[in-house]
């Protein structure tokens, strides 16, 4: 073998081995964004679960508010009704438009997931078309859309939509 061959030979290895080593950081990478987008799909189903377990609208009931009115001398001149709302249950998924964290924990303050940073959630609620919920709505028809977008540095990885109804309308 002459020193010519020696020479050609071996730069033909070192293509070879060059060519080797970006097919193996190149699989390693679309590993890690595979995983990536595992982690950020269970993040988002989390999110949604949550957010889909709270009610459509916040509960309100109606209470009579008597008061009596006396003038001088303890001399009773009437009495006054008037309704007043009391909000008994403020939760709703109306609370999660706009919502966004970067440190994933459930409502509770568990953690989500051990090793999630970098991951960013949000969420938004819409009012819907209930002919199409592709399509928002200016007021309220009875369905609402939530969103929810899981990202990594910036990067969406993860989109979930869930409806939510109201129990009160029929469609």
């Amino acid at each position: 073998m002459s020193l010519i061959e020696c020479v050609l030979s071996m730069a033909v290895f070192a293509v070879l081995i060059c060519a080797v080593m970006n097919a193996a950081g190149a699989a390693v990478a679309t590993r890690a964004l595979g995983e990536r987008r595992e982690q950020a799909r269970y993040l988002a189903d989390q999110l949604l679960a949550e957010i889909m377990s709270e009610p459509y609208a916040a509960t309100q009931r109606v209470e009579q508010v008597v008061s009596a009115k006396y003038a001088v001398l303890g001399i009773k001149l009437g009495v006054e009704v008037s309704p007043r709302v009391v909000v008994t249950n403020a939760e709703s998924v109306d609370r999660y438009d706009g919502f966004a964290d970067a440190k994933p924990v459930t409502e509770s303050g568990e953690v989500v997931a051990s090793g999630a940073t970098g991951f960013l959630r949000s969420a938004s609620v819409e009012w819907v078309s209930p002919g199409d919920p592709s399509v928002v709505s200016a007021t309220d028809q009875g369905v609402k859309r939530v969103t929810v977008i899981v990202s990594f540095q910036g990067k969406p990885l993860s989109k979930r939509v869930g409806f939510v109804f109201d129990g009160d309308r029929s469609f």
